[in-house]
C-alpha cells in the first residue's frame, strides 16, 4: 500500500562504520536500509527528543512486571491513578500534542509504543472509542494501566466514564468522547 505522505530526499554524510552497522541492522530485521533509518528518525521525532526533557530512566520490562507483580492492588490502583493524572499530563505540557480528545488519545499510543509498553489501537464509531492496549506483562499490568489512562484522562475531562476489559496480554477501553473539561489555570486559554 502506497503512503500518500509526501516524502523528500536528502542525503547525510556518515562514519564508514556507522554505515556498516546500519546496513547490518537492517539485513537482521528484514527491512531496507531506508525503512530502519525512517523508523530510527520518526522515534526520535515522535518520542525520544521530547522523553529526554523528562529526564525518565528507562528500566527493562523485567523489572516493571516485577514491581507490578510485588505491589498490592489497592497501592497499584493509586500510583498507576497518580502518575497518569500528574506525570503523563506533564508530559503533554513537553510534547507539542493539543488537548483535544483524539489528540490525546494519540499521544497516549505513541507514548505506550515508544515507551516499549506495547501497540496501541484506536477505533471510533460514533461517539464511542475503542481503545486497545496489547502488551505482554500480564493482567495486573492491564489493571494498572487502566488506571493509569483514568488518572491521565481526568487530567483534562471531568467526564471521562470508560469501561475496561482486562486480559493476560490485553487492556480494552471503551468510552465515549468526554465533553466537559477540567477548569485549570494551564487549560483556561486554549482549545
Amino acid at each position: 500500500m502506497a503512503s500518500n505522505k509526501k516524502s523528500v530526499v536528502r542525503s547525510f554524510r556518515l562514519s564508514a562504520e556507522l554505515c556498516e552497522e546500519l546496513e547490518a541492522e537492517a539485513e537482521r530485521e528484514e527491512v531496507t536500509l531506508n525503512a530502519l533509518v525512517t523508523n530510527v528518525l520518526t522515534k526520535y521525532v515522535r518520542y525520544d527528543r521530547h522523553m529526554n526533557k523528562l529526564q525518565y530512566i528507562p528500566l527493562p520490562k523485567k523489572v516493571i512486571e516485577m514491581l507490578v507483580e510485588a505491589t498490592g492492588e489497592d497501592f497499584l490502583r493509586q500510583i498507576a491513578y497518580n502518575f497518569g493524572k500528574v506525570t503523563l499530563r506533564n508530559e503533554v505540557d513537553v510534547w507539542p500534542v493539543s488537548q483535544k480528545f483524539d489528540d490525546l488519545l494519540e499521544f497516549f499510543a505513541v507514548r505506550m509504543k515508544y515507551g516499549g509498553v506495547g501497540n496501541v489501537y484506536i477505533n471510533k464509531e460514533g461517539e464511542e472509542y475503542t481503545v486497545v492496549l496489547r502488551h505482554t506483562l500480564g493482567e495486573k499490568f492491564s489493571k494498572a494501566w487502566g488506571w493509569f489512562f483514568k488518572g491521565f484522562m481526568d487530567s483534562f475531562y471531568e467526564d471521562v466514564d470508560p469501561v475496561y476489559t482486562y486480559a493476560e496480554d490485553q487492556l480494552t477501553i471503551t468510552l465515549r468522547a468526554p465533553e466537559r473539561r477540567v477548569r485549570s489555570q494551564g487549560n483556561l486559554n486554549n482549545e
